[in-house]
């Protein structure tokens, strides 16, 4: 299958998540709602990957990776244009933030599904993955900033002004995402090689 053939595929699982993260950009004022919908994002997106990649639709890994790209592409900016409706305007953190999320999706999701061919299982555990890296830099913050991190802020999440955790949170994600396009780069290869 061509990219264009592989992208076609995708649009009825790109129509329904599209929609994922809208209602909750609503709160975007409130920082809980806009945590959630870049949450729904990611799992927007995740959802994509998964329906990209499942065991059933065999085709080159190349042609999925761009029709999933321009899929992507696709998603943040509607959740970008989305943002800047309900919003005062749309800050360039957002738009950072929203490309960020859709990275792990991009990356570790194919190699997730790849490895076990079980989609809605790679999906969650991507998420757990993730949540796994925050975990693990919440203990570094308080290893570093001792017990009062919480209670002096170190532990926030605030993306204009990035503390120890957000970077930890940044360079984690970023890690992990690299090293699954890597193992999925090679398992696709792999695969390949085999079968010719």
């Amino acid at each position: 299958m061509s990219a264009r053939e592989e992208f076609r595929a995708l649009v009825p699982a790109l129509g329904v998540t599209l929609l994922l993260p809208v209602p909750l950009l609503n709160f975007v004022a409130d920082g809980a709602g806009r945590a959630f919908a870049f949450a729904y994002l990611f799992f927007g997106c995740a959802l994509v990957a998964a329906e990209c990649f499942r065991p059933d639709r065999a085709g080159p890994w190349a042609a999925k990776m761009t029709a999933l790209a321009v899929a992507m592409t696709i998603e943040v900016a509607t959740f970008c244009v989305c943002y800047w409706a309900v919003s005062e305007g749309l800050a360039a953190d957002v738009v950072v933030l929203a490309a960020l999320v859709a990275v792990p999706a991009l990356s570790v999701v194919p190699y997730l599904v790849q490895l076990d061919g079980r989609p809605y299982v790679a999906v969650a555990f991507a998420a757990l993955l993730l949540v796994s890296v925050k975990l693990a830099g919440c203990v570094v913050a308080r290893v570093v900033y001792g017990p009062t991190a919480q209670a002096d802020g170190e532990m926030a999440m605030s993306w204009r002004e990035p503390n120890l955790l957000v970077w930890f949170c940044l360079g984690g994600g970023l890690l992990v995402s690299a090293g699954a396009a890597v193992l999925g780069y090679r398992l696709a290869s792999s695969r390949s090689r085999v079968v010719a």
